[in-house]
């Protein structure tokens, strides 16, 4: 889906947002000489949240654990927590894909699976 310049993801009640216009999928492109670099996102929710959304992401391969930052509740095992909320949230910030290859962002509602999304983390040419 489209959200002006940029194009997003559902899984669940949550849209990633920050892919390129001309991507228009799930692939995320980050700089191989640069594998600490974050790639920026905005999260945001179809409407309020009835209850806290846990978000949590690891490598399809060997489920190395997904890395997010933003400033939102984390777990020991870097699972995000979305709080309850009386409208509609929109929070950016950044999420860590350290090598290419499939990643599989999971989103979970009072503890429920509410919804799912793979990332193809492809590399620059260095």
């Amino acid at each position: 889906m489209r959200f002006g310049e940029a194009y997003g993801v559902h899984a669940g009640p949550i849209w990633f947002i920050g892919f390129a216009s001309e991507q228009r999928s799930a692939q995320v492109v980050f700089d191989a000489a640069r594998p600490d670099a974050p790639t920026k996102f905005l999260l945001r929710s179809d409407g309020p949240l009835a209850e806290p959304i846990r978000i949590s992401g690891r490598y399809c391969t060997d489920s190395t654990a997904l890395r997010f930052e933003y400033a939102l509740a984390s777990e020991a095992d870097g699972t995000i927590v979305v709080p309850q909320s009386s409208q509609a949230i929109a929070e950016p910030g950044y999420i860590f894909f350290s090598r290419p290859g499939r990643w599989l962002v999971e989103v979970r509602a009072d503890g429920r699976f509410a919804g799912n999304v793979v990332f193809e983390a492809t590399t620059t040419t260095p």
